[in-house]
């Protein structure tokens, strides 16, 4: 049980705070201000702390498979050859820079003039081989248009014009049948990722940030509900900063501490 003693010593110490607190207004303030943001800095990452968590796990999954959002990845990457022959006898072989080449069969017409005074020819793509239909390059470079259609599957066709020929134009000079092969050699290069396919992979990391954020938030509200929060928000009433509308509340209450004071002692007085 509390007796007078102590009531007395608590009252004197909350006239001491208070008297200390309406002389020292500004120096209060100043404390107060600075304790204030730390307290809403922690609210905010209490909040935030979810999307935190579900960012760096998205960040080092996404390292660990060498997508990184955000910056430009860069990795190794087996280099492509194309591997060329032609029904009139031409064999060419050259590096290629194009991501997952496939390899097919080509039919040209020759050049001709159109009416428009340009260089024309048809070009028609198939598949390499049908299931079932695996012939080797010198029976392919031998059939003609119509075996090739009832044999492979047209992919493409289109017409090509130029208004000039070039030297590599010269193999279209009469009908041709063109195989085009694509191998991976063991040779690597290191290739620079894409600004589409990073910012693909940037918008997809902040999606699966979201929610996984969102789930996480979920658990935490669960399991912990708004602890910290809670703590902080009222913690944070100790720290208001004091107008004058708080200093003539706090003069308030100082005058009813000291006569609650000046009561008790006149009272012990008296007996």
């Amino acid at each position: 049980m509390i007796n007078k003693r102590q009531i007395l010593d608590k009252l004197h110490t909350d006239i001491d705070l208070i008297e200390d607190k309406i002389n020292n207004a500004d120096n209060h303030n100043v404390k107060n201000a600075i304790i204030r943001k730390f307290i809403k800095t922690g609210i905010a990452i209490d909040y935030a702390m979810p999307y935190i968590l579900a960012g760096f796990i998205m960040f080092y999954a996404g390292r660990h498979v060498g997508r990184t959002p955000f910056l430009i990845d860069t990795f190794e990457e087996n280099e492509q050859i194309e591997v060329l022959d032609t029904s009139n006898g031409i064999h060419n072989v050259r590096i290629v820079d194009f991501d997952n080449p496939i390899s097919h069969i080509e039919h040209s017409t020759p050049w001709k003039l159109n009416e428009y005074g340009l260089y024309e020819r048809s070009l028609t793509n198939y598949m390499l081989y049908n299931e079932g239909n695996i012939l080797d390059e010198n029976t392919v470079l031998k059939m003609s248009k119509e075996e090739m259609d009832s044999m492979f599957i047209i992919t493409d066709t289109e017409i090509i014009t130029k208004p000039i020929l070039d030297e590599d134009d010269e193999i279209y000079n009469e009908e041709v049948i063109i195989v085009k092969n694509y191998v991976s050699v063991p040779d690597t290069k290191i290739v620079d990722e894409s600004f589409e396919f990073n910012f693909l992979t940037t918008c997809l990391y902040l999606i699966m940030i979201f929610f996984l954020g969102n789930g996480i938030k979920s658990f935490k509200k669960v399991v912990f509900q708004d602890y910290i929060k809670d703590k902080l928000e009222t913690l944070s009433v100790h720290y208001r900063v004091i107008d004058e509308k708080e200093i003539r509340r706090l003069e308030k209450v100082l005058a009813i501490k000291k006569e609650n004071l000046s009561l008790i002692e006149g009272y012990q007085k008296r007996k």
